[in-house]
């Protein structure tokens, strides 16, 4: 994790470079070509003026007046001084002082105080076994690119922290969590911040109940699902900034999820011939629908929660087995080509699904386990210490996990 960190601050860093040096020579250009411009137009004139001078000598030399002549002379030579006013020399230059810093620090993103009684927990990795894979699916799935190596045991910490209001959906913007309230009335949305025990700054929601919350760290905004459409939420400084973005009036359900680039919404999951995924540009601007069928698997129609990395997306779905539930995953490539498909484990219903951003998948259950799925590689078991049905990922190094109650667990990987 560390070098992957490192290499991706280096790319960050030339690509800044690369774009001040594309800059500087875009601006050389500019002033490469003005002066050129410039010389053609002192060039002209030095030319109209000699033409002038001659004229001048050629009627100095005539014995006879000649008037005509005379004033075209003065209406020429008053053309010139008109274009020499004119000519005006401006130098603007905008060249800020600024001086890139960067570094690379080993911390806690999350001052947490650690209860190491009773709240460390194991990671339990498994390999990625493709034998549980659902027997409904009829092609085979081929996980032979995949790194199929176990995880390590490793120490888990975790702590929690309390919230004013029992949580619904939960999002995190990196540093701290945005969350849902239905058992107040009206509703409510409520700002936690992870690093104090204060009381959640929150405001009142007059919109559609939020069926599904994510943040966009492209547009440092949260995005909320109500059967209306998509809000997005802003907080700055204890105060919500909410705006409608994408409406609608024939939506009965919709998750979303998003990338570096784009904004998915699925449509209607589960509810077949209405059901579409809609992707948005950051400006929110239509650009593509997704049409089930064809190559995309059933299984992942029928999932009921899903989410988007930069190179794949995932949806999870749950179904009866043994007189209870099994939540499986399939992931797709952005071109909708089945990349894997896993069944988890068992599960009480409460399931959804986040990721990291690089191609890592992290479950709720609704029990007190959260799966963790890369692709390609493998699949591990986080415990935790109570049942997770929410889920936030906070700055890809630690989970918040809510289970409908006034806590959160915080679990640092």
């Amino acid at each position: 994790m560390v070098e992957n960190e490192a290499l991706q601050a280096v790319v960050e860093i030339d690509q800044w470079y690369s774009r001040l040096i594309e800059t500087k020579k875009t601006i050389v250009e500019n002033i490469e070509q003005s002066r050129k411009d410039g010389q053609d137009r002192v060039s002209k004139l030095l030319s109209n003026l000699q033409a002038v001078s001659v004229d001048i000598q050629g009627l100095v030399k005539q014995i006879i007046y000649e008037p005509t002549r005379m004033a075209n002379i003065l209406e020429e030579l008053g053309t010139i001084e008109l274009d020499l006013n004119k000519l005006v020399i401006t130098k603007k230059l905008d060249l800020p002082e600024i001086i890139p810093k960067g570094e690379l620090q080993l911390e806690s993103i999350i001052g947490l105080t650690i209860n190491t009684e009773g709240l460390v927990q194991s990671c339990l990795a498994t390999p990625f076994d493709d034998s549980n894979a659902t027997e409904a699916e009829a092609a085979p799935i081929n996980l032979s690119s995949c790194d199929e190596c176990s995880l390590t045991d490793e120490s888990l910490s975790a702590d929690l922290i309390s919230t004013t209001y029992p949580v619904d959906c939960l999002a995190s913007d990196g540093f701290n969590v945005m969350y849902t309230s239905t058992d107040t009335s009206p509703y409510i949305i409520a700002y936690c911040h992870l690093g104090n025990n204060e009381g959640d700054l929150h405001r009142v929601w007059h919109q559609p109940r939020v069926v599904d919350m994510i943040y966009w760290n492209t547009i440092g905004k949260f995005v909320c699902a109500t059967n209306k459409g998509v809000y997005t939420v802003q907080y700055n400084n204890g105060k919500f900034k909410i705006q409608h973005t994408i409406q609608s009036n024939t939506w009965n359900d919709l998750r979303v999820a998003t990338n570096k680039n784009d904004l998915w919404v699925w449509l209607n999951p589960g509810k077949r011939g209405s059901d579409s995924i809609e992707i948005y540009s950051n400006v929110f601007e239509h650009t593509r629908t997704i049409k089930f069928g064809g190559s995309i698997p059933d299984s992942f129609r029928r999932g009921i929660s899903f989410s988007v990395a930069n190179k794949c997306v995932a949806s999870i779905n749950t179904r009866p087995q043994n007189n209870g539930e099994v939540v499986q995953i399939n992931v797709l490539d952005l071109d909708m080509k089945r990349l894997k498909s896993q069944d988890l484990g068992s599960c009480t219903g409460l399931v959804q699904i986040r990721t990291d951003g690089y191609n890592r998948f992290f479950i709720t259950t609704g029990q007190r386990s959260i799966h963790c799925v890369s692709v390609p590689g493998k699949k591990s078991i986080i415990a935790i210490e109570y049942s997770g049905n929410t889920i936030a990922v906070v700055n890809k190094q630690c989970l918040a996990i809510g289970d409908s109650n006034h806590d959160l667990e915080l679990v640092e990987i």
